[in-house]
């Protein structure tokens, strides 16, 4: 959605304003007080003509430059047929017919059309996949110390779409397979092909992340790089779609509502004003290099839409400074409280990293902080260098 024009007659906002939508040009007339405290439009309304097509805009700016030069030409005030010439042609009155409901003008004075259908799909997309999820889900009262939850807890969908599943987890799939959780409680009880598949699996190397190899090398003192496993596992053997896909997972009914509300916020905004396949790209380009960088510092297992809602967030900011004609609202308020949410996250790992190291203690935050650092650097380099915007012609 593009800005054209400001004007301050209202008469004429709405006359403009219909005969676009009579041009087949769909549009929105914005009605706001002047709110610059000292200047001599304070107080003063103002009526903003929105054009919701990119490609609309050049042929609305011509429009307007005729209509500012004579506003009362034929070409912008229907035809008005002379009284004299409307009695000659007023027939004998006819019974008065059943009236029809009209259908509504295609531009209203001061409505918005909401054109975000790529993120109400996402939105329904990553509601239903999480119900699914739910429901294919494991639950038990408890879990072997040795071996991971998410081997237990997920479904098969989950394990398919995480980033990453190492072989080291397709083994102790195998152990709960055969034997169930409780028996592996107490590993010794197993039997002798039990004993040789767990220790396979405790044998078997895979990545952990940057964050977990310096945490378990160090003494406090010394570092001492542990790692010599493989990385990457599952897309080495050609599963791309585990780079996107953790975008799509949620771990919780509040984590789910927390990403979604934010889509339709912010995504919607910029669905309109990209175009589907700029936005696509730019959810896309945002969940990639987020989830590598997640999974490079913390391992497999991590899910969530909020490193592409960062990259949307600094973005639409950084578009409001370069170009605020385009559009976008988003209140300083709001980008403060998530930053101060992503930075206050940010101090708790610090803090809990401190712990692991000197203390051998830890504080369990759960938070893809890598994710929402990397997807902001994304939204404002993409916003900065006019990428995937649509340019003026």
């Amino acid at each position: 959605m593009r800005l054209i024009a400001i004007l301050h007659d209202e008469k004429r906002a709405h006359q403009f304003s219909a005969f676009l939508a009579k041009e087949g040009i769909d549009n929105q007339c914005e009605s706001l007080k002047g709110t610059d405290w000292g200047s001599e439009e304070y107080g003063q309304l103002q009526f903003r003509l929105w054009i919701y097509n990119e490609d609309e805009v050049d042929h609305a700016k011509e429009l307007f430059e005729e209509f500012e030069n004579d506003p009362e030409g034929e070409k912008f005030t229907p035809a008005r047929q002379p009284i004299k010439e409307m009695l000659q042609n007023k027939g004998p009155e006819k019974e008065p017919e059943t009236p029809t409901m009209a259908p509504p003008p295609k531009a209203h004075f001061l409505k918005r059309k909401s054109t975000g259908t790529l993120s109400v799909y996402l939105i329904i997309f990553c509601s239903l996949l999480f119900i699914s999820m739910e429901m294919g889900a494991t639950w038990v009262k408890k879990v072997p110390k040795y071996i991971p939850y998410t081997v237990i807890n997920s479904s098969q969908m989950k394990k398919d779409m995480l980033f990453d599943y190492p072989k080291a987890l397709d083994v102790a799939d195998n152990l709960v397979l055969l034997y169930g959780v409780e028996p592996l409680l107490e590993p010794e009880n197993l039997p002798p092909e039990g004993q040789s598949l767990l220790q396979e699996y405790v044998q078997t190397p895979y990545w952990k992340g940057v964050y977990h190899e310096v945490v378990a090398g160090s003494n406090g003192d010394s570092f001492k790089w542990l790692y010599d496993g493989p990385i990457f596992e599952k897309i080495n053997e050609g599963q791309f779609w585990r780079l996107f896909t953790p975008a799509l997972l949620h771990g919780d009914l509040f984590h789910l509502l927390f990403n979604m509300i934010w889509l339709a916020v912010l995504g919607t905004q910029m669905e309109t004003r990209m175009g589907k396949v700029r936005y696509l790209l730019f959810i896309v380009i945002a969940a990639l290099i987020s989830n590598v960088s997640q999974y490079l510092m913390s391992g497999y297992n991590f899910l969530g839409f909020s490193g592409v809602i960062c990259g949307m967030l600094t973005f639409i900011w950084m578009r409001q400074k370069r170009a605020p004609w385009e559009g976008y609202r988003l209140q300083p308020s709001t980008v403060a409280f998530i930053t101060f949410f992503v930075l206050a996250m940010m101090a708790l790992q610090v803090v809990s990293f401190l712990l692991e190291v000197y203390n051998d203690t830890t504080l369990p935050i759960g938070i893809a902080n890598t994710a929402h650092i990397t997807g902001g650097l994304v939204g404002l380099f993409l916003g900065r260098f006019d990428l995937l915007v649509k340019k003026k012609r």
